[in-house]
């Protein structure tokens, strides 16, 4: 996303001015813990922090001399494609193909993952704001790790949902037994189909343990 930059309030945590190299705002990402992306604009000494890493090719505006850059870790591998958020300790991983959320879970299982669990209001607000601003995300559902079991919902690493954070009228069948961020409830939740259904197939986030 060179020559370009995004100035979206909802996720900017430092706007630096005076900053004369790539490497102090870096730096200066990296002391700010709710920092994971930054963009340098070399001409204009200038740092600006946000708290998101943006997908879209096409997002932003122009910027002469501006870099994109993102913080990564060695348990986080961004050459993997998982994005590192330090306050939550959260690791995950966008998949842009759609599946249905069974396929979804076994995928992510598969690699030494699992489907996201987003179990407080802090993670929740976190996805939120990942998903809504990039344009490659924020009309897509997501299957999330959550699943119905004789009545009880329970994430994927067993433990009961306890905290939710359901859309207007849902959960709203009780052949839906699986879990998606419906963009349709800015993100909120929906009870879906798990398979079979030809119209059940989503993006989907896998989280890996760090």
């Amino acid at each position: 996303m060179d020559d370009k930059i995004i100035t979206d309030p909802s996720t900017v945590v430092g706007s630096l001015y005076d900053v004369n190299s790539l490497l102090r705002c870096a730096m200066r990402c990296m002391t700010q813990e709710q920092c994971h992306t930054f963009f340098f604009v070399s001409q204009e000494s200038f740092c600006q922090l946000h708290s998101v890493l943006f997908l879209g090719a096409d997002e932003g505006t122009t910027k002469i001399s501006s870099t994109y850059w993102q913080l990564t870790q060695e348990a986080c591998p961004y050459s993997q494609g998982f994005i590192l958020y330090r306050p939550l300790g959260l690791c995950y991983q966008y998949h842009f193909q759609k599946e249905h959320w069974a396929t979804a879970n076994a995928t992510c299982s598969n690699q030494g993952t699992m489907l996201l669990k987003v179990d407080t209001e802090s993670k929740f607000q976190h996805m939120y704001a990942f998903l809504r601003n990039s344009s490659a995300t924020r009309l897509e559902h997501v299957s999330v790790g959550a699943s119905r079991v004789s009545g009880t919902w329970r994430w994927q690493d067993g433990t009961d949902v306890t905290w939710f954070r359901w859309g207007s009228g849902e959960p709203s069948s009780s052949t839906e037994q699986c879990l998606t961020m419906a963009w349709f409830y800015f993100f909120q939740w929906n009870d879906v189909p798990c398979d079979v259904d030809p119209n059940a197939f989503y993006n989907f986030i896998c989280q890996k343990l760090v």
